[in-house]
Parts: C-alpha cells; sequence; structure tokens
C-alpha cells in the first residue's frame, strides 16, 4: 500500500487519474429575504376569537442562477388564518439560501435545486413562521 494514498476502499478510489466528483450540494448561506406579518384586527381579534380559524398555507420555490456556479433558491411561505369573514392573521416568508451543486448533469442539477435544496431550507423558514406566529400572539403555525 502506498503510504502517501488515503485509507479508502478501492471501489470509492478515483480512477484514471480523476478526482473524485461526487453529486451533492452545498449550502453557503441562508437568510430571510422578506418578512411580513398581519394582524389586522388588532387585539380586538386576540379577545374575541372563539374558535379555531381556518388556516390555508402555501409553499413554493424558485431558483436563480448566480455567478460562479452559485445559485438562490428561495421558499415562499404564505398563511392566512380565517375565522367568519374576518382574517385573523396573515405571514409571508421569503427564505433564501446560496446553493451549490457540483455537477454540471442538468438532469441531476434540477432536481438538486428545485427539491433536496428546498428540503434543507424548509426547517429553518418553518421555525421562522412558526416563531413569528407565536410572538404575534396566536399558536405557532406549523
Amino acid at each position: 500500500m502506498n503510504d502517501d494514498a488515503p485509507d479508502r476502499p478501492d471501489d470509492m478510489a478515483p480512477t484514471n487519474g480523476e478526482a473524485d466528483e461526487t453529486p451533492g450540494l452545498m449550502i453557503g448561506s441562508q437568510y430571510i429575504k422578506d418578512l411580513s406579518f398581519e394582524n389586522p384586527q388588532g387585539p380586538e381579534v386576540l379577545a374575541s376569537l372563539q374558535e379555531t380559524p381556518q388556516v390555508s398555507i402555501e409553499v413554493h420555490t424558485n431558483v436563480r442562477a448566480l455567478s460562479g456556479g452559485a445559485h438562490e433558491v428561495t421558499l415562499f411561505v404564505r398563511g392566512e388564518a380565517e375565522t367568519d369573514d374576518k382574517t385573523v392573521f396573515i405571514i409571508e416568508l421569503t427564505y433564501g439560501g446560496i446553493i451549490t451543486v457540483n455537477i454540471t448533469d442538468p438532469e441531476i442539477v434540477k432536481p438538486l435545486l428545485l427539491i433536496e435544496a428546498p428540503r434543507h431550507l424548509f426547517p429553518f423558514a418553518r421555525a421562522i413562521v412558526a416563531n413569528v406566529t407565536r410572538d404575534g400572539g396566536f399558536p405557532p403555525l406549523l
């Protein structure tokens, strides 16, 4: 065995002198791009809320190419709670991440950016939505 070679099984060793290019993604940074919370009824809704409001949630993803092979992946989360004909609260969050993929095959890159990257970003966006709705005086929106 060569002392200069890393210790790894032969089936993981690079072939033909090529570097190991395991497909994957790297999340560089994550950030809140836009955040809005509205309680249009103010304290009246908190005092008069008798029933559990109907809550609707939308989640959308978007990918934008950046320089150097990086991509901005954003999650847009919108939640709205209503009771009778009154809006209880509205929350909108755009949460982003800078994602770098170390492969070029579009058949693999597209699902990584549209499925895998948002899957990794979602728990952080979910926590922000839960905290903001709780801090707004309502049960956390999970």
